[in-house]
Formats: C-alpha cells, sequence, structure tokens
C-alpha cells in the first residue's frame, strides 16, 4: 500500500479528519493546462486558497462562495505592491514608480527611460482606496484570510518594454508601507495571516514585532514555506517566561511544502529535520503552494491535479517520518493545528 492510498484509507475510516492545504493559488493562464492531464478532485477537502493581486479578489470570493471546502485569502502579494500607491501625498504616477523601483546592482548604471517604462505598467491605486477594497472583502467572508502578502528583497521586476535588459527591486520601505496596512486591518478584524518573506526574516520579525506591541488580537500569521535559517525561528518560538507568557504577541504558524522545503535531494534532509526541530509540534501546517485550483463544471467539486496531490502526499510523508508520527496522527494533527491558526480553538506554544 502506497503512503497515498494509506492517506485515503485514514480519511475513510476517519471523517472526522480532514487534509488542509494551507496555501495554494487559482488556476491562472499559465497553467491552465494541467501537467498531468485530466483534472481530479484534490485530496486536501479545505483548501486556502490565495490572492496576490486585487484582480483576483473576485475569483476567490466565486471559489469561497460556490464551495464550503474553499478558505479565501485576499491581500497583495509584494511582488505587486508597487501596484499601490502612498496617497497621504499627491503623486503623479511617474513620481510613484520612480519612487519605488529602484534599479538592481546589475541596471544601475543604466540609464531608464521612464516614459517608456511606465506604460507597460498599470495606473497605480491609491492606499486608501485598496484598503477599503480589502476590509470589504473580508467582512463580505468572516472566515476568509489575509494574504498572501509580506517581504520579497530578491523579487526583480523586468518591464517587457524596456530598452535593454534592465530589472527593478521594489523599495523595502514601500512593501512594509503596504503590509503594514494588511497587518493592520488584520488586527482590527482579527484575521489570520498568510506571510511570505524572502531574504528579510529579520526586516518581517521586526514589523510583526511592533505591529503586534500594542496589546490588541494576538497578530496571527502563517510563515508560508519558511526559507530563512531554522535557527531564527526561536524569535517566533521563544521558551516561556516564568508568569507562562511569551515575549511576544504573535501566534506563529510554519507550513511547509514539499518542492521549496524538501526535495528528494538528500543533501536537504539535514535543514528539513532542522526546521522541523525548530517548530512546536502544534504549529506545523502543510501546504501545496500549487497553482492551479478550479472547480468542476458544475461547481460541485473542488479540483486541481495529481501534482497537487503528490506534494501534499509527499510532505505529508517526510513530516511524519522527520517527527516519527504515525501518520494517522500526523494528520490528526496537522488538522488540530489548523484549527488553533485559524482561532476555532485556542492552542498553546508547547
Amino acid at each position: 500500500m502506497t503512503s497515498l492510498d494509506e492517506i485515503r484509507t485514514i480519511l475513510t475510516q476517519h471523517p472526522q479528519i480532514k487534509i488542509i492545504d494551507a496555501h495554494c493559488h487559482l488556476n491562472h493562464e499559465s497553467v491552465n493546462e494541467n501537467e498531468t492531464g485530466k483534472p481530479v478532485e484534490s485530496l486536501a477537502s479545505i483548501l486556502a486558497v490565495m490572492s496576490t493581486q486585487i484582480d483576483e479578489f473576485s475569483k476567490v470570493s466565486k471559489l469561497m462562495i460556490t464551495s464550503p471546502g474553499i478558505i479565501g485569502a485576499f491581500g497583495l502579494h509584494p511582488w505587486f505592491s508597487h501596484h499601490v500607491y502612498d496617497d497621504s501625498s499627491l503623486q503623479t504616477k511617474l513620481q510613484h514608480y520612480q519612487a519605488v523601483l529602484v534599479p538592481s546592482s546589475k541596471s544601475f548604471s543604466k540609464v531608464v527611460d521612464w516614459p517608456r517604462i511606465i506604460a507597460d505598467l498599470p495606473e497605480p491605486m491609491p492606499l486608501t482606496k485598496f484598503k477599503s477594497i480589502l476590509k470589504e472583502i473580508l467582512l463580505r467572508h468572516p472566515k476568509a484570510l489575509i494574504g498572501e502578502c509580506g517581504l520579497d528583497k530578491s523579487y526583480r521586476v523586468i518591464p517587457r518594454n524596456a530598452q535593454g535588459p534592465i530589472t527593478f527591486n521594489i523599495s523595502m520601505e514601500h512593501q512594509k508601507l503596504i503590509l503594514c496596512a494588511q497587518l493592520e486591518i488584520a488586527l482590527g478584524l482579527d484575521r489570520a495571516l498568510s506571510i511570505h518573506g524572502v531574504n528579510c526574516h529579520g526586516a518581517l520579525y521586526e514589523l510583526l514585532m511592533r505591529m503586534s506591541a500594542d496589546g490588541r488580537n494576538p497578530l496571527k500569521v502563517c510563515l508560508h514555506s519558511y526559507s530563512g535559517p531554522p535557527s531564527f525561528l526561536a524569535n517566533y518560538f521563544p521558551k516561556r517566561s516564568n508568569s507562562g507568557t511569551n515575549s511576544h504577541n504573535i501566534k506563529a504558524y510554519l507550513s511547509l511544502s514539499y518542492q521549496i522545503n524538501y526535495t528528494d535531494d538528500p543533501r536537504r534532509w539535514a535543514t528539513f529535520s532542522e526546521l522541523l526541530n525548530a517548530v512546536p509540534a502544534n504549529r506545523i501546517l502543510i501546504e501545496s503552494d500549487y497553482h492551479g485550483i478550479t472547480l468542476s463544471e458544475n461547481e460541485d467539486k473542488v479540483l486541481s491535479d495529481e501534482k497537487q496531490n503528490q506534494f501534499m502526499e509527499n510532505i505529508i510523508k517526510k513530516i511524519s517520518e522527520g517527527k516519527e508520527w504515525e501518520l494517522g496522527a500526523a494528520l490528526s494533527r496537522f488538522y488540530d493545528n489548523w484549527m488553533g491558526f485559524t482561532g476555532e480553538t485556542d492552542q498553546k506554544c508547547s
């Protein structure tokens, strides 16, 4: 019996256990043709489907309305944070993009033809309007999360109509501004967030600390496909003080994906094992990070393809092996952890 067969048997015998994909994405045009052929029913019965841009909000909302198995997440990914501008002062489109797009080190010496560059970029949305849209759709969906949002120091914007090879970083200060706006809404509405962080783990943690410091609701964050040093996670999961409380107001979880956090390369096992050891057992979630979620023609089933199911099967198996958990116990724990993350139960960090 394969691990997938064993997983399906456990789910059949214990219908109260559900597999939750903590982070996946819509079936975008670039992946409309499923690589493995005919769409199949997702192994996960609950899927947290992320938005990355504002124009995805309506699509995710429709999925959430149509299928009880979809938990929508609405947010602005750091890769698209330059599509929103700070309207606390008057700015033209040109002024905005000149302020937030910084030529990367390899492009710094090149002359930037800004009129040509911005002709290919969208008219930016005022930050106040973005916050209003985000808050309105979250109020419409009381179970929804915020995401995917975060910070990314590595991402490069590559304009299609630039003359010659030129790339831009998105200003970290601007990314922080956009993330802070989403964190404020999360705290105000007591919503959990799915957080993207690449090559800026210290800056992300400091920002989360600052935003959670006023003693409101705990800031509930899922560090999606965490790529930082395992040792840094001690900041998110500190040992309890004598009073029994943590030193911050961040309720952190880690969602692990097979293709980012683990591969079949045996050299990656050491880092993966270190990650597992650095996270409390009741703060581990699982995800596919797969871009391929849609509905069946009669809208009664959530569909993806075998690749998403393989990603989920593999990460379940690898975590179970690494933690020396029986498969049934692992599935039950992942489900309980998700309920704790979304606020259905109040788990303590152990």
